[in-house]
């Protein structure tokens, strides 16, 4: 309970703290942090509803929605492969987007791939769990557009120019802000 009261007054300090510090980047992505915190804090006590995917990957996936109620808090999609799996959470506040992750697993060999598996093709490697490739990218969104991105590969996102480093991210957040709509809408019907 006073974790909760907290949450409500750094909201409220935050947003009616003058105009121009409630509006400034930074700020509003320190509120969408504690959001997103506070949600990842309480999964326990949302409903769970949980569906297969098929339509969208290769091995079939799993989405799960997180909510109260009506309100959608939390949907994570996790989509299969036999290279790799995708996982996706998308956080709302009042309904809107507010931040995703968005996580890619590369595997260092197929699932499947045993030792029996490898000497049929004269391979020395099998399936690793450990040696799995994760590239992770935050995105932070306001009024349904991308305001902030941490990306895995900042660092090459940094070398390009910043028009063009810009774009890409503004691309990569409005695919995810159409997927999120998508799948919410989804779960209406």
């Amino acid at each position: 309970m006073l974790e909760k009261k907290l949450y409500i007054i750094l909201t409220l300090f935050l947003l009616g703290n003058g105009s121009s510090f409630a509006q400034s980047k930074d700020s509003l992505i320190s509120v969408i942090i504690a959001k997103f915190q506070h949600i990842e804090s309480h999964l326990k006590n949302y409903n769970i509803t949980l569906n297969e995917l098929f339509d969208e990957s290769i091995d079939g996936g799993q989405i799960s929605y997180y909510h109260e109620g009506k309100n959608i808090r939390l949907i994570e999609i996790m989509r299969l492969s036999d290279t790799g799996k995708r996982e996706t959470k998308y956080y709302f506040d009042n309904e809107k987007l507010i931040f995703a992750i968005d996580a890619h697993y590369k595997y260092n060999r197929p699932l499947y791939w045993d030792i029996n598996k490898a000497k049929e093709f004269n391979d020395t490697i099998i399936y690793d769990p450990s040696k799995t490739n994760v590239k992770e990218d935050r995105y932070y969104f306001s009024k349904e557009k991308v305001i902030g991105c941490i990306a895995n590969d900042q660092k090459e996102l940094d070398k390009l120019n910043s028009n063009l480093r810009q774009k890409m991210i503004e691309a990569n957040g409005q695919r995810l802000i159409t997927e999120a709509y998508k799948f919410k809408d989804k779960l209406k019907r």
